[in-house]
């Protein structure tokens, strides 16, 4: 796939094409640069032109050598067979920023509730949930969310083992939907929480009878009726 850097001004002070000059577009004349660039690829599999205007973030270019880096980089893609053209393309990454996916998702949420088939007050703990998740992820492409940045908002979490799991059981369901909906390909590994068991307490044999020959006898004769085979 053949590619290169390009603009679409032209000199401000002739009006000529900027002409390539080593690492960059000038005016031979006039010594002025565009600021505004974008990247020029040609596809013999496809048969067509693709334009790419900004980076993966949605950042447009505004100087040859931000371009030129990005150009460098889908050839590495390309030759590795990853290239996606879809994550260069603003209208189709800005969706699948998590700040963005996510407010998607909450809105299917709340329609759910609205039928009834989940509780408000589960909506609320959802809610606040799905509001530690962009604080972490923000603007994130979803489909780059792997096991090193679940492990990582892991890590961030402060509170009881019950408590963190119930948040990261919730982000696990949130990448099963974005895998049913085909926005991302699988789902990363989560890390394992172990969820202590709870301690119960007991008395000892000397405090519970203490307790039964302080039960008034009136009550005995009808806690006896509570008892298997009654």
């Amino acid at each position: 796939m053949r590619g290169g850097v390009f603009t679409k001004e032209h000199c401000f002070v002739c009006g000529e094409k900027y002409a390539h000059r080593r690492n960059e577009l000038i005016c031979p004349e006039h010594q002025t640069r565009p600021r505004k660039f974008f990247i020029q690829l040609y596809s013999r599999e496809f048969g067509k032109h693709i334009y790419i205007y900004s980076d993966s973030r949605g950042i447009p270019f505004s100087s040859y050598e931000q371009a030129d880096r990005i150009l460098t980089k889908i050839r590495a893609e390309i030759d590795a067979g990853t290239f996606d053209a879809t994550r260069y393309v603003a209208q189709k990454v800005k969706p699948l920023y998590f700040s963005n996916w996510s407010k998607l998702w909450l809105e299917k949420k709340e329609a759910e509730t609205q039928k009834g088939l989940t509780s408000p007050s589960y909506l609320r703990i959802v809610r606040l949930y799905v509001k530690k998740y962009e604080d972490f992820f923000g603007n994130k492409d979803i489909r780059d969310i792997g096991a090193k940045a679940v492990n990582d908002f892991f890590l961030s979490l402060n509170g009881a083992p019950h408590y963190i799991k119930n948040i990261m059981d919730l982000l696990k369901k949130m990448l099963r939907d974005a895998v049913d909906w085909e926005d991302i390909h699988q789902i990363p590994k989560f890390p394992k929480i172990e969820v202590p068991e709870p301690d119960i307490s007991t008395i000892d044999l000397d405090l519970q009878d203490k307790i039964i020959r302080a039960i008034p006898d009136e009550w005995i004769e009808p806690l006896s009726y509570l008892r298997p085979g009654k």
